[in-house]
């Protein structure tokens, strides 16, 4: 009998050795994955490989089936991952719900679908242009050495509107008058200028400064102070263009580490997106709508459309309750509220950085010359000096950074050391501690050949997203923070967001913020076990679908379905007369995937056999646009009705050229004629 026992032991460690000695092989022999993982220090099976292949590289005799060698292996490759228990404990620390409608996909950022596009762009990059005669320090332009210098002009750039800037030159040195001064210090009245500094007639140099010069509140009342007491914090806001959750895994180790060490950091793993590209996302975010929801008209393209300054917005709300704003996109051209939008009449936020970038845009000499790591390094300076200038007032710090990142989110790994950086700053000038940070992504990768596999689709609609806050917080509403907590590992939204900035300016009034999909991260999310549309999401970007790939794309349904599609867009590009007559009629060149919905047994709403969804990946000719659309088919009476929702997954370039300025919402659809 005991022998028995022994024998049952014995085949049962080793079947376990022989399964992690498999592991550890293929894992060893996947050279290309292990090389990344060891590069970013993050995967912790290849920390073991690692360990194994040296212990077996170095020591005679080693076997993993002794199951002690293994126990070894494992446990100090554990413990150079920072993990301090012998025995790790992989229950998760949230319990969801077992009838969960909606679970999200955890996505491996480095799956075998994503490894082939993962690429390291070598060391983290400084910006490179510094400011060689002039300076901006504590609100005082700074000039050094007068002596070999003629004239200094400075310029003003001040804002009209959102599309003009005007230009308000004086000489405020000349050597004429001047010949003893060896410092000009200059007291600036506003924020954005540009300086002429002219040795001679010939020897001209240009410098731009942006300076949060400190005034009142133009609108509202005074600016409130910052009171821990009432729970009354300062708000921050950093947007990372393309950059999913996955990405950021992959490219930001040392900032997604620290994130993940920081005991104040709630990341949001079931944060998806509500729509196609930006527009959509900070939408919801500060209008708690979508544009065609919001009134008057305000999206370009469409007939009578204005600027949306009368849109209820998170901006107006902040300066109603005093709090000193700022606002900046370092993108112009491709901003949300300009691109898609008509933008603002009037700057929407207290210090409004568009102004500068636009002028600083339009002048190539600077942006062919800038690296790209400038834009945001630019933004968080004029941060740092912000927070010099407004101490004690309560603020709100809005920074869209898409300069770096927008259609290449890789780029972000050369601003990591940055990101680590300026979180340090946050801490040691304690505004961590008075700080709210939500420090997230707009949407992932939307576009290439990545974007074709279904990783790549994923990744799209799961956004990363990280929130930080005051630790006087955490010791104050506990519960508040177990809700953050739980409601990490379950589908969020941006309307989520719009109802937590709500809910944070509002505080001290103890009034939860009511919206129709949007909820509050502090109230208790995961019990309302919402599906996507009961969040906002389209069923078209639901991450929580399930899909059958069908194989036979000559089916009759399948033919009707892409019919219906291609039919679709072209009426859409008959929408007006201009897109009509400059944008070429699509045909079918493809059909490259179609799939069946596996619909969702815990879904509250009726399932029935006589409607199916499908999804379908098509190519079109004569420009090769590869598009994704769901379309519902009517089984019993062979109708189709197309979604509203598509996706263009491969580049369009130049092809709209012809409408793209007046037309952007028929972009992806135009190929010119």
């Amino acid at each position: 009998m005991v022998a028995a026992f022994i024998q049952k032991r014995a085949v049962k460690v080793t079947i376990i050795s022989l399964f992690i000695f498999v592991i550890l092989n293929i894992i060893h022999h996947d050279g290309q994955r292990c090389q990344y993982m060891d590069e970013l220090n993050h995967n912790l099976f290849c920390k073991i490989a690692t360990r194994y292949r040296k212990i077996r590289n170095n020591t005679n005799g080693f076997s993993l089936t002794n199951f002690n060698n293994i126990s070894h292996v494992v446990r100090t490759a554990f413990r150079q991952q920072g993990y301090q228990r012998e025995d790790v404990d992989l229950t998760p620390i949230v319990k969801l719900p077992d009838n969960l409608k909606c679970r999200i996909p955890k996505l491996d950022p480095f799956h075998r679908e994503a490894l082939p596009y993962v690429k390291r762009l070598g060391a983290n990059q400084k910006c490179m242009i510094k400011s060689k005669r002039s300076r901006v320090e504590n609100g005082y332009l700074i000039v050094d050495n007068l002596q070999n210098i003629a004239l200094i002009t400075l310029t003003y750039i001040l804002r009209v509107h959102d599309d003009y800037n005007q230009l308000k030159d004086q000489l405020i040195y000349s050597n004429v008058n001047n010949k003893t001064l060896k410092v000009l210090k200059y007291k600036l009245e506003h924020d954005f200028i540009k300086i002429d500094i002219q040795e001679t007639a010939i020897n001209q140099h240009t410098e731009y400064h942006m300076y949060p010069v400190k005034k009142p509140n133009p609108e509202g009342p005074e600016f409130r102070k910052y009171d821990p007491v009432k729970s009354q914090f300062n708000i921050m806001m950093i947007m990372l263009d393309s950059v999913s959750h996955a990405c950021a895994q992959r490219y930001i180790p040392k900032t997604y580490k620290f994130l993940q060490n920081n005991p104040y950091t709630t990341i949001m793993d079931g944060y998806t997106i509500v729509g196609d590209a930006t527009t959509p996302q900070l939408s919801a975010i500060m209008f708690g709508n979508q544009p065609s929801g919001l009134k008057p008209e305000g999206r370009r393209g469409i007939r009578g459309s204005r600027r949306i300054d009368s849109w209820p917005s998170i901006l107006k709300e902040l300066t109603k309750n005093g709090y000193a704003t700022v606002h900046s996109s370092d993108e112009p051209p491709i901003n949300a509220f300009n691109f898609r939008l008509r933008g603002f009449n009037k700057q929407p936020t207290l210090k409004y950085l568009r102004t500068w970038w636009r002028q600083t845009d339009d002048l190539q000499k600077i942006k062919k010359h800038r690296s790209k790591t400038c834009p945001i390094t630019f933004g968080m300076d004029y941060t740092k000096n912000f927070y010099k200038e407004y101490t004690e007032e309560l603020s709100a710090v809005f920074l869209i950074n898409s300069a770096l990142t927008h259609n290449e989110p890789k780029r972000v790994q050369i601003f990591d050391d940055g990101f680590i950086n300026f979180f340090h700053y946050l801490n040691e000038s304690k505004r961590l501690e008075s700080t709210a940070v939500i420090f997230f992504g707009d949407h992932g990768m939307r576009e290439g050949s990545f974007r074709k596999t279904t990783q790549g689709k994923l990744e799209e609609r799961l956004p990363f997203m990280a929130v930080t806050l005051p630790p006087l917080f955490y010791q104050r509403h506990p519960d508040l923070i177990k809700n953050l907590q739980r409601n990490s590992k379950v589908l969020t939204t941006p309307y989520d967001i719009h109802a937590t900035l709500k809910h944070l300016i509002n505080f001290t009034s103890g009034e939860i913020p009511k919206h129709k999909f949007g909820r509050s991260f502090f109230t208790d999310i995961v019990s309302l076990n919402r599906e996507c549309g009961e969040a906002g999401v389209d069923s078209f970007w639901c991450v929580c679908q399930e899909y059958k790939v069908l194989k036979n794309f000559s089916n009759p349904i399948v033919q009707n379905i892409t019919k219906a599609i291609i039919e679709h867009i072209n009426l859409e590009l008959d929408t007006n007369a201009v897109s009509k007559s400059q944008c070429q009629v699509l045909s079918l060149a493809k059909v490259q995937k179609i799939s069946k919905r596996i619909e969702n047994r815990l879904s509250k709403y009726e399932i029935t056999s006589d409607f199916q969804t499908f999804e379908v990946l098509i190519q079109l000719k004569p420009c090769g646009g590869l598009f994704e659309a769901t379309a519902e088919y009517d089984m019993k009476n062979k109708k189709v009705n197309v979604g509203k929702n598509f996706s263009r997954i491969n580049l369009y370039g130049d092809q709209p050229k012809c409408i793209q300025q007046q037309f952007p919402y028929l972009r992806k659809f135009c190929c010119c004629k």
